[in-house]
């Protein structure tokens, strides 16, 4: 389940990268930039109805919510860092959404509390054996709305994950 920041936002976070002289690194896809909601995992053709079905329980009764970047840093907070991505702010609706799927959804959530929801836009990807240090500076783009959020299946690929969506539900509110 994901979030998608419309094009526009996506493409100035990414601009933000060049100023960062970040080491060999592979940047993400302006169209595969997005905030994971809740990560399903394996799931089977034959369920993807009654996850459809769960999906859209979930988003009853949300409306859209503002998303505000916070800022830019590497993850993860403990050892050689792997990815750059863009922290958001937790908003209310934000926290409930991914409260209500992983309830729903997610299989074996993750028991400790430091490894749970961080809600970020991952921006670029480094290889293994590069470690780019600690980074943590002002993401400077401005809030943006989601009004509706996606189903997508995730297939990796050498060059990087591929996302196809399956379904999308839009947040209606009451």
């Amino acid at each position: 389940m994901a979030a998608y920041p419309p094009e526009h936002v996506a493409a100035g976070l990414l601009s933000r990268i060049d100023g960062l002289g970040l080491p060999e690194h592979r940047s993400t896809p302006v169209a595969h930039v997005h905030l994971t909601l809740a990560f399903i995992g394996e799931t089977r053709a034959a369920e993807l109805p009654i996850v459809s079905e769960s999906v859209s329980r979930s988003v009853s009764g949300l409306g859209p919510m503002t998303l505000t970047p916070n800022r830019l840093a590497t993850l993860p907070a403990r050892g050689v860092p792997r990815t750059l991505v863009c922290v958001a702010e937790a908003s209310p609706v934000l926290v409930e959404l991914h409260r209500r799927l992983v309830s729903r959804l997610v299989r074996r959530p993750r028991p400790r509390a430091e490894d749970r929801f961080l809600p970020h836009l991952t921006l670029a990807r480094f290889p293994p054996g590069v470690n780019p240090g600690r980074i943590d500076a002002p993401a400077a783009v401005d809030p943006f709305v989601v009004d509706r959020v996606r189903l997508v299946r995730s297939l990796l690929k050498p060059g990087g994950a591929e996302h196809l969506p399956l379904d999308e539900f839009e947040l209606r509110g009451a």
